[in-house]
């Protein structure tokens, strides 16, 4: 997308590049999934980023996928220094083949600062990792890369790519060296997708706070419950929280619709949150949730023939609701009264 179209303060069309050149696209609706808010900001959408106090942002990162590790061992290692470990889900077996998909620890932060001290370059802005068992028998996928920067600025984008894969293999070396099981591991590949955890949040009719999030709210106008952590890795910093959230929050409808544009939907990472709320809205749960409710109202406003705002709340409720959706309302949870 390369530029937008307005009438007065409602989106009518976009202009995007392709392989064929530049072409002109009208809809009756628009959603932004971008996960930057790139359309509604070309749109003139007022946002949020960052915290408050400074602009930061939380960090970019990718992981790396390593095989042939031999995860008893592993296990046996983790199981030995089970005081270096915040979150530890580990099963019982005798092969690698009984730790595939089952397999979560976050720690490692006591041998990261040893290895220092022995000399070793840990090069990495971050005092812990996290190491996940995937499909393959053997294969850990490792959380540890981090890099500080905009999300928004092409030169950081590129510089965050290189570093990241430097910081991988010094990860990689770590692990060989200080962790058992990873003895005769190799490494497979670095993510080919830079992950960017934070950029803008498109300002909506409603701002998601920080105590709606720990506090469990419900909304009246809510679309879906979540109850993803509040998962914040320290703008500018080497430490991350993980909080729990209890039953969830709602998400409001009027989360997904610009505080200043008409004929447009945001969804995903871009959704209207503080930055603490933030911390949970940028996971997946959310943004799944976000992106069938938006898709609903979409549907629903062009329908109408309406613009979003303008769209009974109830109406994609009832969508909702019959596909399964918890809703995450203040009353009728069920929300039997639309069925």
């Amino acid at each position: 997308v390369t530029g937008v179209e307005k009438r007065g303060d409602r989106v009518v069309a976009l202009q995007i590049y392709t392989k064929s050149g530049i072409k002109r696209v009208l809809a009756k609706v628009f959603i932004d999934a971008s996960g930057d808010g790139d359309v509604a900001a070309l749109a003139g959408a007022s946002f949020m980023m960052g915290r408050p106090s400074d602009g930061l942002v939380q960090p970019m990162t990718s992981y790396f996928r390593v095989i042939n590790v031999d995860m008893v061992r592993l296990a046996g290692d983790c199981r030995a220094n089970r005081d270096d470990f915040t979150d530890f889900v580990i099963p019982e077996g005798t092969r690698n083949e009984d730790f595939v998909m089952k397999f979560v620890v976050t720690g490692l932060t006591k041998r990261i600062a040893r290895a220092e001290a022995d000399g070793f370059n840990w090069s990495i802005p971050k005092d812990h990792m996290t190491l996940k068992s995937g499909l393959i028998p053997g294969e850990i996928n490792v959380n540890v890369t981090r890099v500080h920067g905009s999300g928004l600025d092409e030169r950081q984008l590129s510089r965050a790519e290189l570093e990241i894969r430097k910081q991988a293999y010094t990860a990689f070396d770590f692990l060989k060296r200080y962790v058992a099981g990873f003895e005769g591991a190799i490494f497979l590949e670095v993510a080919p997708k830079l992950g960017v955890r934070e950029t803008r949040r498109i300002k909506g009719r409603y701002v998601l706070t920080e105590s709606d999030v720990r506090g469990e709210a419900r909304f009246e106008d809510a679309i879906g419950l979540c109850n993803s952590p509040v998962d914040i890795h320290e703008p500018g910093g080497k430490r991350a929280v993980m909080d729990h959230v209890g039953t969830g929050y709602g998400i409001p409808f009027r989360c997904l619709i610009p505080q200043d544009l008409e004929g447009i939907l945001v969804a995903g990472r871009c959704v209207s949150a503080d930055e603490v709320a933030f911390g949970s809205t940028r996971n997946v749960p959310a943004c799944a949730t976000t992106g069938e409710a938006a898709g609903a109202a979409a549907a629903i406003a062009a329908s109408m023939g309406v613009v979003p705002s303008e769209v009974p709340p109830e109406a994609v409720q009832r969508v909702l609701h019959d596909a399964g959706v918890v809703l995450g309302r203040s009353s009728d949870e069920t929300c039997d009264k639309f069925a």
